[in-house]
């Protein structure tokens, strides 16, 4: 017997930002130009190895109206 698993909420900035973008059926690059940021880095982003800078928090949340800058920071990694 299968048991159905419960979708899980993305944690991190970087899965939040992948979710939303596959939810939509945006490529990696039309989010990284809607971003106003590279491919690379936007990967780099979603796969959690780099942070958001605070400037681009506050950007992005302000392109995304149910994004805030709190939802787009960590302390787990580096800028």
């Amino acid at each position: 017997m299968v048991i159905p698993r419960e979708p899980t909420q993305p944690k991190s900035p970087g899965q939040r930002i992948r979710a939303y973008r596959l939810e939509r059926g945006i490529s990696m690059e039309q989010m990284a130009e809607f971003l106003c940021c590279s491919k690379g880095e936007l990967s780099q982003i979603e796969n959690g190895h780099k942070s958001i800078s605070r400037m681009k928090q506050l950007l992005w949340s302000c392109m995304v109206p149910h994004w805030t800058p709190e939802m787009l920071k960590s302390d787990d990694v580096s800028s």
